[in-house]
């Protein structure tokens, strides 16, 4: 058995549920607790040997201790010190606690997991939006500008990716793809109008996030900020027909230092272009 508590927001849970059910055993249970938005966008469709289990029952067994004579109470699943392999750590009980993280590597998740929840999953009941409900015999690529929680980065770490980064592979789309329309997604829609509105391919979405991820997952191509929520619908719009390419910036989180940050989050179904740190007008 195996117990993981969700940390993060969507795509972060996303990563969890797919490593655990790629790293848990065939007939191996699995109880989650929380994961709260992945249940709000996939309803109750899981895999089926995952069950849940409440946040009572799991401060109920947190509460037990953790070790007898040395010993651990209860098995922890890690993350190995090369930040690609998953292992267990054996307790008195044959039970084991999720403490390897989020798990942001091709390599460690099960994505065909997600694939059958998406599948399974009850359709939004959403009404578009006029503007992006016209025009849907041309292709459309989704752009994803984060901002909000990123600008609280410390101006020298920070993962919001500059204006000119975005304009660059729009430009690349349309050499790409000639006619296309631009859906716009951002947590910041007063910043992205006003740098993106004077074009009549240009569509702003406005919806729930989970209206939002439908429709970025429905795009033939993409252009993702640094964010796991973008990396998964651009995962599944892929993994169901989609030629792409979806343009990432290289390096992900890290693109400032030039190091891949998290560490293993390359991933091969992404396209990556370098980004050049812009004048602070901007960010």
């Amino acid at each position: 058995m195996i117990i993981i508590e969700s940390a993060g927001r969507f795509g972060n849970q996303l990563f969890q549920y797919a490593g655990v059910v790629s790293f848990s055993k065939a007939r191996e249970r699995v109880y989650l607790v929380g994961f709260h938005e992945l249940s709000r966008y996939f309803g109750n469709a899981v895999n089926g040997k995952i069950r849940r289990l409440s946040l009572r029952n799991f401060h109920l067994l947190s509460r037990l201790p953790r070790k007898i004579m040395g010993l651990l109470m209860f098995g922890e699943v890690l993350l190995g010190n090369d930040g690609r392999s998953l292992l267990r750590k054996r307790g008195i009980l044959p039970v084991f606690v999720w403490r390897a993280g989020y798990c942001q590597n091709e390599e460690l998740i099960d994505g065909t997991a997600i694939l059958k929840l998406n599948e399974s999953r009850p359709k939004l009941e959403m009404e578009p939006d006029k503007e992006v409900a016209q025009g849907q015999n041309r292709p459309r690529c989704f752009v994803h500008v984060r901002r909000g929680d990123y600008l609280r980065f410390p101006a020298e770490s920070s993962p919001v990716v500059p204006l000119l980064w975005f304009r660059a592979q729009i430009v690349e789309i349309q050499r790409v793809f000639g006619s296309i329309e631009f859906l716009f997604f951002s947590d910041d829609d007063v910043w992205a109008k006003q740098h993106f509105s004077a074009n009549p391919d240009f569509v702003f979405f406005s919806g729930t996030a989970e209206e939002s991820f439908a429709a970025m997952a429905e795009c033939q191509a993409g252009i993702l900020s640094a964010s796991t929520f973008s990396w998964w619908a651009a995962y599944l719009a892929a993994k169901t027909g989609a030629d792409g390419p979806f343009i990432a910036p290289l390096h992900w989180m890290g693109w400032r230092s030039r190091t891949w940050y998290p560490r293993n989050i390359e991933s091969q179904f992404l396209s990556y272009a370098p980004v050049s740190d812009g004048s602070p007008s901007d960010h």
